[in-house]
């Protein structure tokens, strides 16, 4: 049996030496729980806002695209710091690495300053554009608003997560969204239903838990940034002002990571629209699913995570055949954790959705837009752990323009066309989605077996 055991397991992962193996699981299963405990806060929220009703849902669920808008050029950033720190750290230059680090972060301290005073005070035409109607305009700029103050602290920690997990400490993501998601859960609780002798606020409650959850978040990362043991140094007062050299070295990184985020927000954004188009119900029934999509399509995240890591470490100590076979093993699992997903949401859709909503207007369509969702799982695993890897080494803008081609070209008419001209409503939208998962994942896969991105150099 033992044998037989180890066959399958070597078949599995590509025959992968145990030391890639360990180096795999070190950044990527900590990464991968980081990205579906965000996952699952965003759920629970969805879940506890439903007892207020689908108007509430639907309110909650608008803002979604307005808050990623609000993170595309945080995100960009942390694409740079996962690229120049990781390079650095496997050069094993430490200085350099923790110079790079508190030069990112002070752009990111800048940046969302400007991002977050601005967004709160454009809220309301924001989510008007964002397809709020009259029944759910009110309670979506409150939420949002109160939203906003937790997102500048959620900025800097996952820029902290992001080069913490290049130095070594993935686990330190882990933990401040362990945090996160615990606090935000139980301060739901409190405040939206006003239990234990709380106020019950309602939707503006769900925001302040969130806001205040973001907050211990960015606690507990400065806390291990500060930490003796932490391989990156922020505690001297100089290297802060970015300079002109990470400028060019971010700007061959940034530029075609923001271009992606732009792209993607620009598409999603579109595609939200359309589906709000379809009134409060069908927008409901669409909201529960998006965020059961986000928390299985999350876990995805954590293996491109990882991939981006280990190509970065890799080609800064000059291996780029070790590199591809790390981007391979992380590829691999990715189609591991595609398939079991797959069966779990076909197999317990019905259970899963019962736990948001017992309106069969809601749970109808939901229960056949969970099949279409679990026969996209492959393709998005082919997509973001390619993906992740080209991020890692650099390249960037190929990325950028799979995401321009199928994010906001073909997705958004896709969708409309389907959603409307051809009368599929609700499932037009997601078999745009499900087509849109699967021409990412080819394209990425295509680049990254072409190899030009094992020559780039930062």
């Amino acid at each position: 049996m033992a044998p037989v055991c180890s066959k399958v397991f070597y078949c599995l992962t590509g025959g992968a030496e145990l030391a890639l193996l360990r180096r795999v699981f070190q950044i990527g299963w900590p990464a991968t729980l980081e990205a579906v405990f965000v996952g699952l806060a965003s759920l629970f929220d969805t879940a506890m806002v439903g007892q207020l009703g689908t108007s509430a849902v639907s309110a909650v669920g608008l803002t979604n695209q307005p808050k990623f808008i609000c993170l595309a050029f945080i995100l960009a950033l942390n694409v740079g710091v996962t690229a120049l720190v990781s390079r650095r750290v496997g050069a094993e230059d430490c200085n350099g690495a923790s110079e790079a680090f508190k030069q990112c972060l002070f752009l990111c301290l800048m940046a969302s300053t400007v991002i977050c005073t601005v967004a709160f005070l454009f809220a309301k035409p924001f989510l008007i554009l964002a397809g709020a109607q009259e029944d759910t305009l009110a309670d979506a700029v409150s939420y949002f608003r109160l939203l906003m103050p937790g997102q500048f602290f959620q900025h800097l920690y996952i820029t902290c997560n992001a080069a913490m997990r290049c130095a070594g400490n993935s686990r330190i993501s882990l933990r401040t969204n362990i945090v996160s998601s615990l606090s935000n859960i139980c301060l739901n609780y409190l405040l939206i239903g006003g239990n234990l002798g709380f106020p019950a606020l309602g939707v503006r409650g769900a925001a302040i838990a969130t806001s205040i959850s973001y907050v211990l978040a960015f606690a507990v990362a400065l806390t291990s940034l500060l930490s003796p043991a932490c391989r990156l140094n922020i505690h001297t007062y100089r290297g802060w002002i970015p300079t002109r050299k990470l400028f060019r070295q971010l700007y061959s990184v940034v530029s075609g990571a923001l271009l992606e985020n732009i792209c993607l927000r620009i598409g999603f954004f579109i595609y939200s629209r359309t589906v709000a188009g379809l009134g409060t119900t069908p927008f409901a029934a669409h909201q529960i699913c998006m965020n059961i999509a986000n928390v299985t399509l999350l876990g995805f995240d954590g293996l491109g995570t990882a991939a981006a890591a280990l190509v970065g470490q890799d080609l800064g100590a000059n291996r780029s055949a070790r590199a591809q076979k790390a981007a391979e093993t992380c590829v691999r699992f990715s189609i591991l954790l595609a398939v079991a997903l797959m069966c779990g949401l076909i197999l317990f859709r019905r259970p899963l959705l019962e736990c948001f909503s017992h309106d069969a207007a809601v749970l109808g369509p939901a229960a056949d837009i969970l099949i279409i969702l679990a026969c996209s799982m492959i393709g998005d695993g082919l997509c973001v752990s390619h993906a992740g890897a080209l991020r890692g080494a650099g390249d960037t803008r190929f990325v950028a323009m799979a995401s321009l081609i199928s994010v906001t070209l073909i997705r958004p008419a896709l969708s409309w066309y389907l959603c409307y001209p051809a009368g599929l409503g609700l499932y037009g939208p997601w078999i745009g989605f499900f087509l849109d998962l699967w021409t990412r994942g080819i394209l990425n896969t295509w680049h990254f077996r072409q190899g030009r991105w094992k020559c780039i150099q930062l």
